[in-house]
């Protein structure tokens, strides 16, 4: 399944877009700006989405905040939320298993590119 993934991620490092559907699955491409006031999408950088979180990126609490928040605004469970890569980096792929459908916040920000 690893390498599968990191198959799946190569090919997306290419995409110009900062998502890509996987069968029921969806891998999105992240930039973290961290020690900010909230957690808030505030856009698109580089072909990615732009994530602002107050946690800071020491000891993992940073990667622990972006899994706890995607799972929130995509009304998941935290383990269906995991980063595939990027772990010690703000630039980050996540793999959101078992999606139906984009959430609507997401559809209205992909509008506005």
């Amino acid at each position: 399944m690893l390498h599968l993934l990191l198959i799946l991620d190569a090919d997306f490092l290419l995409a110009d877009h900062f998502y890509k559907w996987q069968d029921n699955n969806l891998l999105l491409k992240i930039h973290i700006q961290a020690n900010g006031k909230t957690n808030e999408f505030i856009g698109i950088h580089n072909q990615s989405l732009k994530v602002k979180i107050k946690s800071p990126p020491i000891d993992g609490k940073a990667n622990k905040t972006i899994i706890k928040f995607l799972a929130t605004k995509f009304n998941l469970s935290k383990s269906s939320i995991s980063i595939i890569s990027g772990e010690l980096n703000r630039a980050k792929r996540v793999l959101i298993k078992e999606v139906n459908k984009l959430p609507e916040w997401l559809i209205e920000l992909d509008k506005n590119l």
